[in-house]
């Protein structure tokens, strides 16, 4: 509950900054809001593994996302979150590649 409230916080507080003209990017405070909501649904689910989230948080765009959640991870996950990266990205050029051809 207080992790969904901090994600919520922190888009309102992103909105109410760009609207009034505050210098800053979206990117990282949207991000910021997705992992943090990330691990409240992971509390929902205790037996999930952490990873599992982050493969799923990084289908959409693999590489960027992937080497930016490696700053919120141990180090040692690293080399797992680049390979999941890279495999998504090449399944994702895979695939559009087969739809053009269709």
């Amino acid at each position: 509950m207080v992790l969904t409230l901090i994600a919520l916080l922190k888009l309102l507080f992103l909105q109410i900054c760009l609207n009034t003209g505050w210098i800053g990017g979206d990117i990282f405070p949207i991000v910021f809001s997705a992992i943090i909501q990330g691990f409240a649904v992971l509390q929902l689910f205790p037996q999930t593994d952490r990873l599992l989230i982050v493969a799923i948080a990084i289908i959409k765009s693999p590489l960027p996302v992937g080497i930016f959640m490696m700053l919120f991870f141990p180090l040692n996950l690293s080399p797992i979150i680049l390979v999941t990266a890279a495999i998504l990205l090449a399944v994702k050029m895979v695939s559009s590649g087969l739809m053009e051809k269709n």
